[in-house]
């Protein structure tokens, strides 16, 4: 997913601003500070942190991260079946919750404990 499309997004349940946590990016593309990986961020703070450089922000491929929306507290997955798609478009009774854990598995330790609470990351079963 490329990370200039986050300004577009919006959760498809509330409508409300995405924000995304990015696990890694496509080696080819641009380079993101470090410190922007592994916490969640929206779109206003990543353009803080590059600046209003549309060319760079269009050249940065999420490989990987999680989509989250504040307001109900849902979360997509990027990347987790088709390399860097997020899956936006379904609603929570055709997700795929067995192909969900096994994501937030891969990725557990570098997700903050609060934003597991928070948005329900836990594996519970």
């Amino acid at each position: 997913m490329l990370l200039n499309f986050l300004k577009f997004l919006r959760c498809p349940a509330c409508k409300s601003e995405l924000s995304i946590i990015i696990f890694e990016i496509d080696d080819k593309c641009e380079k993101l500070p470090d410190h922007l990986f592994f916490k969640e961020l929206k779109m206003k703070e990543i353009k803080r942190e590059i600046g209003n450089r549309e060319k760079i922000m269009e050249n940065i491929n999420i490989k990987s991260g999680i989509l989250l929306c504040n307001s109900c507290k849902r979360w997509y997955p990027i990347g987790s079946s088709i390399e860097g798609v997020p899956e936006l478009l379904y609603p929570d009774d055709l997700r795929d919750v067995w192909r969900d854990k096994k994501f937030i598995r891969k990725w557990s330790e570098k997700i903050p404990e609060t934003l597991k609470q928070n948005f329900n990351l836990l594996d519970k079963s």
